[in-house]
């Protein structure tokens, strides 16, 4: 990661980079995370020669940019006298005396009344010869550890949607999984996103031949998928008014089943029928291969009974409803599974 991302091999450098360099997924999530976490460093002055001057916090406060609040006048003043707050130290310091600032009598006469008053107000710095050291003021030691960014990032985090929980339930099966939560995010290389990367592939969709080839065309709206989704639903009993995308639908999925003994169909059908239609999609474009809605729908139902009498070992369920019963009589489930019963009081 340092090899390829970064222009320097300091500590510190995570934190210090100004511009996003494109790069994968994985790298533009830890830059998102990057600012959260800054939120939480500070810089000790040694020399002043790594921490900006206006633009990052030291010795605790906020960074200066903030409290001056005029950022064209404070670019114009950096690129004048520079960036660090080594360029802001008067010269002829000598080692282990505090720090006087350079404070120019022809900026904005306002803005350097506002400054010094900042200034004055700031704990006073001895200057040292050792470089400038960065800390986290979340931390009682002011030293960075990853459980502690950890729980920042957690304390930050927004409630995960049904549709995360679909695609990363354990019960589900990781390809599957995997397929479904990149199909969510407009990520799997079919017309439309191949086109956007600049990759010639034909635009019309393989299994029904009617329409341009989106991620929601392929798997929710095609009329191939149709069929598939509409027996999917008959199978799990459930009748839904059909939503203008495939997240959409999922948003509004089932979720009060979650203590019923057959609860896992409702978490592991969506991927596993959503997988399928890929695997189908492929087998037709890389091989000419096509199956039939007849053939491919005992595809699918064994596959997902598969998955449910293998991973249910174990399991505990507080209700056996009519459903369920009905469940067992539509599906092939193995009714003494290994399901514990727990009673609810």
């Amino acid at each position: 990661m340092t090899a390829k991302y970064l222009d320097s091999y300091e500590a510190d450098r995570i934190f210090t980079m100004e511009n996003l360099i494109n790069g994968s997924p994985i790298w533009k999530f830890i830059w998102e995370s990057k600012n959260i976490i800054t939120e939480h460093l500070t810089w000790k002055i040694g020399n002043g020669g790594k921490a900006k001057f206006w633009r990052d916090s030291w010795n605790g406060d906020i960074s200066l940019a903030e409290e001056m609040d005029d950022p064209v006048w404070i670019n114009k003043v950096e690129a004048l006298v520079g960036p660090f707050v080594d360029d802001y130290i008067l010269k002829g310091q000598k080692e282990a005396e505090w720090i006087e600032w350079k404070i120019m009598g022809e900026w904005k006469m306002e803005n350097c009344i506002k400054l010094k008053d900042i200034l004055s107000r700031k704990k006073k710095i001895i200057y040292q010869k050792e470089v400038d050291c960065l800390l986290c003021r979340a931390s009682k030691f002011g030293k960075y550890k990853v459980n502690l960014g950890y729980e920042i990032l957690r304390s930050r985090a927004q409630n995960v949607d049904w549709t995360s929980a679909l695609c990363w339930h354990k019960m589900v099966l990781p390809k599957a999984r995997v397929f479904l939560w990149t199909s969510l995010h407009g990520r799997i290389l079919i017309g439309e996103r191949l086109k956007l990367i600049g990759i010639a592939s034909p635009s019309v969709c393989i299994l029904c031949k009617e329409n341009e080839e989106t991620t929601d065309h392929l798997l929710f709206w095609c009329s191939y998928t149709k069929r598939v989704w509409d027996w999917l639903l008959d199978k799990l009993q459930y009748g839904s008014v059909r939503s203008q995308s495939l997240k959409g639908f999922l948003l509004a999925w089932p979720t009060c089943y979650k203590k019923s003994k057959w609860s896992t169909l409702w978490v592991v059908s969506p991927a596993m029928l959503a997988w399928h239609i890929w695997k189908e999609r492929n087998q037709r474009v890389l091989n000419e291969e096509a199956l039939s809605f007849e053939i491919l729908i005992p595809k699918i139902k064994v596959a997902i009974e598969e998955v449910i009498n293998v991973k249910v070992v174990g399991r505990k369920y507080c209700t056996y409803s009519s459903w369920d019963k009905e469940m067992e009589r539509m599906w092939n489930l193995t009714k003494n599974s290994g399901y514990k019963f727990v009673d609810k009081k």
